[in-house]
């Protein structure tokens, strides 16, 4: 429980903590402390929809509790208007627990309390309401706000809405138009029901404001649900998109709060490698790692990137190889799905290698030969004949990306239809990759005996590795351009060029990693992951702040991201072996406070480049919250 009584009242306070749980589907549950909606994508039920359409989709915003003591009405509620907060439910909290969504109010020495479980198997949300403690008896009425949109959209007053709401066992059921599926509103006790169709209008969400969005939305009230509670009386609720047998509610609850895992402020990582799975979805037949909460999808370049951290790490081989394998049976030309349909990613498919040289660890090479020898040999053949006019192989054996107008790199930012950072010609982490493919190709073909393979492998990595270097040593900053084209060479600083120590096999020696490492530690490491552009450029933005169009600006041009720390780490260790661990381990130790601000359990997205480092992006992201794991990996392994 958290007891700071001087700041829990406060909204500033309160919104920078929040709840994010998730369903084995993708769908959420997510709000700040006290539950105050602070973002559009806050929302206490949000689901995967149909099973052609795995958009996520807001249906129960909030609910407004009001408790009538002694004739008097208190709201518990916490909603920001034009100039001004209302109701003000913060004034009568007393505490949050930050592991099962609770909050506990006292009113007049009365105390009351919140919880509410997401279901992780079911589409579902249940809130229990309890009376602890009262000098006489309370009503409770509860307000449920409804809404109906996608994630990225805010509900506006529509007088063509006209609910349907019908009785079921133990409550009812409602949909706000036809084209929605019915939502389940059940109880484990009788409740009073008053239906009242009223809009509740212009509710302001100042994160969306601040990142220059649309920030005002109206929601829907389709009734009153209402109960007299006495001293240690409790009721359930439930919103889900299944009937239930409402007798067995409380049992449900019960059963899944205790299935929560606390955050253990003593050993944090062991929170953050139980909550890893919260990124694992099932969507139809397939499984996906959904890339960040609340609002990205699945992403190629971000699953394959996290999948070691978010499976391997945790024994979960099985995962790891059902998504690796949904993900080759939709492989087209060499390419991976990256974002929606899209095949719009020049190295996701080299970081396939890279995944698969992972889990060889834990399965043998035997088991990788078997599955993936021909997907490798694929990728490979497409790379080298060319996988369309953008992406092929020179004759120098290095990867040339004509992206013309297109991101397609991890720096992949668009602004006004251009990318902030095109990095057209020869990138340094694709050629990195690219020759840590090869590598790992001839390893595969030479297990199989294919000689004649390995042997044209060969020829074209000694090629790659010929020229690796001859192309990219930056004389001036002692270390690598990000990229090389027809033009010249970019000397931005980079962290790019950090992949190319990483990786089990590089172009490099020892000595030239070295020197690589040295200046990427002294302009562009943080206590919070690596900057994307050293800060003395030009381009350099010290915080990711604003409209759109500034945070992409800012997003990949100094904005810190956490996921480039396990490559940085690793790098670390193959330079400098064991004795790198102390410094591995300040590194790790960084983030032991993270779980505990932002998204509660989790770790950001990506953090501003300078001091204070504050989060930014989502509140959960897959390959920062993997990155920290295998940092504890390689110091464990070390």
């Amino acid at each position: 429980m958290m007891n700071r009584i001087n700041n829990i009242r406060n909204i500033d306070y309160l919104s920078e903590h929040e709840y994010i749980y998730t369903n084995m589907y993708g769908g959420y549950m997510s709000t700040s402390l006290g539950f105050y909606n602070r973002r559009k994508y806050h929302s206490l039920f949000t689901y995967i929809g149909s099973e052609n359409n795995f958009t996520p989709y807001k249906v129960l915003s909030s609910i407004d509790e009001t408790l009538k003591i002694n004739g008097e009405d208190f709201m518990l509620g916490i909603r920001k208007y034009p100039m001004n907060y209302f109701p003000n439910g913060n004034d009568f909290i007393k505490d949050v627990d930050i592991d099962n969504a609770s909050t506990t109010y006292t009113i007049e020495n009365n105390v009351f309390k919140k919880e509410v479980c997401f279901r992780y198997d079911k589409q579902q949300v249940l809130i229990k309401y309890s009376l602890v403690k009262a000098n006489s008896d309370v009503k409770i009425t509860i307000n449920p706000l409804l809404t109906y949109c996608s994630i990225h959209d805010l509900l506006h007053k529509d007088d063509n809405i006209k609910p349907d709401i019908e009785n079921v066992e133990g409550g009812y059921k409602f949909r706000l138009f036809k084209e929605m599926p019915w939502i389940f509103m059940q109880s484990n006790k009788a409740l009073d029901f008053e239906k009242d169709i009223e809009w509740n209008m212009n509710i302001e969400y100042d994160t969306e404001r601040e990142r220059g969005y649309d920030y005002q939305e109206d929601l829907l009230s389709i009734g009153n649900l209402s109960k007299i509670l006495k001293e240690k009386d409790s009721v359930t609720i439930t919103f889900g998109t299944h009937i239930e047998d409402y007798k067995n509610i409380d049992s449900i609850f019960d059963l899944e709060i205790s299935k929560i895992k606390r955050l253990d402020h003593d050993n944090w990582i062991n929170t953050l490698r139980e909550r890893a799975s919260m990124f694992l979805a099932k969507q139809g037949d397939e499984e996906v790692v959904i890339a960040g909460y609340p609002w990205f999808g699945s992403w190629g370049r971000d699953t394959l990137i996290s999948l070691p951290g978010l499976t391997l790490s945790q024994n979960n081989v099985d995962g790891c190889i059902k998504i690796i394998d949904s993900m080759v049976s939709k492989m087209r030309h060499g390419l991976f799905i990256n974002m929606g349909s899209a095949y719009n990613s020049c190295d996701a498919p080299l970081w396939l290698a890279w995944t698969l040289q992972q889990l060889e660890e834990h399965i043998g090479i035997d088991k990788i030969y078997d599955k993936y020898f021909n997907t490798i040999n694929s990728i490979i053949e497409a790379y080298h004949e060319g996988i369309n006019p953008e992406i092929k192989v020179m004759e120098n054996g290095l990867v040339y990306v004509n992206s013309n107008g297109k991101a397609l790199t991890w720096m992949d930012a668009i602004v006004e239809n251009k990318p902030v950072t095109e990095r057209m010609g020869y990138q340094v982490e694709i050629n990195a990759l690219w020759y840590n493919m090869l590598s790992y190709g001839i390893d595969l073909a030479k297990h199989g005996d294919n000689k004649e393979l390995a042997k044209k492998w060969n020829s074209l990595r000694k090629n790659v590795k010929r020229n690796f270097l001859a192309t990219f040593y930056n004389p001036k900053n002692n270390c690598l351009y990000d990229y090389v084209n027809k033009v010249g060479a970019s000397s931005q600083i980079r962290p790019n060029q950090i992949i190319a120590c990483s990786l089990k096999y590089s172009p490099l020696t020892k000595s030239e990693k070295g020197m690589i490492f040295d200046i990427t530690k002294k302009y562009l490491l943080t206590p919070k992951g690596l900057r994307t552009l050293c800060p003395y450029d030009k381009n350099y933005q010290y915080e990711c702040i604003g409209t759109q169009s500034q945070r992409d600006i800012a997003y990949h041009n100094g904005t810190v991201w956490v996921w480039l720390l396990e490559h940085y780490v690793q790098a670390g260790f193959n330079i400098y072996g064991k004795k790198y661990k102390k410094e591995a381990k300040k590194i790790f130790d960084n983030f032991s406070n993270e779980i505990w601000v932002g998204g509660l359990g989790s770790i950001a997205e990506i953090y501003d480049a300078e001091y204070p480092h504050k989060q930014r992006g989502t509140i959960a992201q897959a390959w920062s919250v993997a990155s920290i794991i295998r940092i504890d990996d390689l110091i464990r392994k070390n």
